[in-house]
């Protein structure tokens, strides 16, 4: 990402909220970006939903997959677009547009 940025490529990065990852996951990965490749327009996705292996009730579930078994909490997205928003990560307008939740800042 960061070499297709400094060839002047278009670019937008799509990152998908997963429940229990927010501070291991989204927080790096957005400072990352805040960081590296700042002015790139971000979609900090609300959409995660548990499917297959990670379905509670499916033919397929799995145990181990409990943590995400479940979509996001409203806390969780909310965290997500705060430390979007600190960071001055260029999001809102693609990850309000095409939210499934409605939830914003």
């Amino acid at each position: 990402m960061k070499a297709l940025h400094a060839w002047g490529e278009d670019m937008t990065i799509r990152h998908l909220i997963m429940p229990e990852h927010v501070e291991c996951c989204t927080r790096p990965v957005l400072e990352w970006i805040a960081e590296n490749i700042p002015g790139v327009p971000v979609n900090v996705m609300d959409q995660y939903h548990p499917d297959n292996f990670c379905e509670p009730g499916g033919a397929k579930f799995r145990d181990k997959y409990q943590p995400i078994a479940r979509p996001c909490t409203p806390r969780e997205i909310r965290q997500a677009y705060r430390y979007a928003k600190d960071l001055g990560v260029f999001f809102e307008a693609l990850s309000y547009e095409k939210n499934s939740t409605g939830i914003t800042l």
